[in-house]
């Protein structure tokens, strides 16, 4: 309630001491981590959300993000730098330079010890592929690969992609689309985001798929919200995170899943709790898998701090939210974290290296793919459940796709 009388009084058109007092206290909108959480126990159901956006536009307009955010949000905009970037990043650690930098102290000095951490080790980009073995497959889905997720999610894009094909669904990729545009509306930038939006709708309306999937929470609330941030404007079919599409297809197809003897926790991002049932839907997913024991969190539903670019920015309230997720998936004796949002992933697995927990953090469609793609006896899925159980985090993450 205090933030929302802090919005009315930024949107007021006189200035007056009240008005004064507000612009005072920009940092009271600035940290709010954009749970929403108030918002899904509101009697009045106020829409907090975009509230906030447009408070937020009137406070950048006077005060700059960070500079961290906007270097965040100027990638995000042209994505076309990412892949190269990390690229770079990634050759940076073969040779022991990005190692040798945090030794030296070189990535603090340059202000970017916090990124770094929470961007974590990172693979060499490669193309995605349909690996569909029917001439004409029944169903098509047009998936959204986003900004940063094109460069640091491709392992679960590409499960994605396999879990699909495995299932008789072709996974297309629309050309011309491009980043959300969630971290710049969530950041008071609403023209860049409404911009990014109509690039997406002219991109996915050209495409003929039934429906449009995407691998992070955050992007695919974003995409529901296209109507309203655009009055009316759409991508012209239903958007589903790729856990919830299929969920329903293994419902419809009932195929055999091979085991995935494993012990994992699921961590429920905010944003895929803000959909009806799409959180239930990937735990109804995830029983499906043979084997498969999902423990659950005490806490949740609860935010893991990461909030977009808040983590970068409200590092002491995104962490100390982090650690009590962290704190009790120490005493848990888990083989595997799960989350289905890129953000919560790095945010939580910067926190589970801090804390010396030595587990993968994987997407849910991974463990689908793994056991929709090696049915029946096979070594080599056998293998990679055991190096799952024994290796170290950095082991597993270059051989668990």
């Amino acid at each position: 309630m205090g933030r929302i009388r802090l919005m009315r009084t930024l949107d007021a058109d006189h200035d007056d001491g009240a008005l004064s007092e507000a612009w005072e206290k920009p940092h009271k909108l600035e940290s709010c981590l954009g749970c929403y959480s108030c918002a899904s126990i509101c009697p009045s159901r106020v829409d907090f959300g975009n509230l906030l956006d447009r408070a937020l536009a009137r406070v950048r307009s006077r005060r700059p993000p960070p500079r961290l955010t906007r270097m965040m949000l100027g990638l995000a905009r042209h994505r076309g730098f990412i892949k190269p970037l990390i690229r770079i990043v990634w050759m940076a650690q073969v040779v022991g330079a990005r190692a040798l930098s945090n030794k030296l102290r070189v990535t603090q000095l340059l202000g970017l010890q916090r990124a770094d951490a929470l961007l974590g080790p990172v693979t060499y980009p490669r193309r995605l592929r349909n690996r569909v073995r029917q001439a004409a497959p029944a169903r098509r889905v047009a998936l959204f690969i986003g900004c940063f997720s094109s460069a640091l999610e491709q392992r679960v894009q590409q499960a994605s992609i396999d879990a699909l094909n495995a299932l008789g669904v072709a996974a297309e990729m629309p050309t011309g689309q491009g980043c959300c545009g969630a971290l710049h509306r969530h950041n008071g930038d609403l023209t860049s985001a409404e911009t990014l939006a109509r690039a997406n709708i002219r991109a996915f309306l050209a495409d003929q798929a039934d429906v449009v999937v995407t691998t992070s929470s955050g992007c695919a609330a974003a995409l529901k919200a296209y109507d309203k941030w655009l009055d009316g404007g759409t991508l012209g079919r239903p958007v589903m995170d790729i856990s919830d599409y299929l969920a329903g297809v293994l419902t419809q197809m009932q195929p055999t899943l091979a085991p995935v003897p494993i012990k994992v926790a699921l961590h429920a991002p905010c944003t895929l709790r803000q959909s009806e049932g799409q959180a239930e839907a990937v735990l109804a997913m995830l029983q499906r898998i043979p084997g498969l024991q999902v423990v659950p969190l005490s806490g949740e539903p609860r935010c893991c701090g990461a909030g977009g670019s808040q983590m970068l920015t409200e590092a002491e309230t995104a962490d100390a939210l982090c650690d009590d997720t962290v704190n009790e998936i120490g005493a848990l004796g888990l083989d595997a974290l799960l989350s289905s949002n890129l953000g919560c992933a790095m945010h939580l697995r910067a926190g589970l290296k801090r804390a010396g927990i030595d587990i993968p953090l994987l997407h849910p469609v991974q463990l689908l793919s793994r056991s929709l793609g090696d049915r029946g006896e096979s070594p080599r899925v056998l293998r990679r459940l055991r190096l799952l159980r024994e290796w170290s985090h950095e082991q597993v993450e270059q051989v668990f796709p």
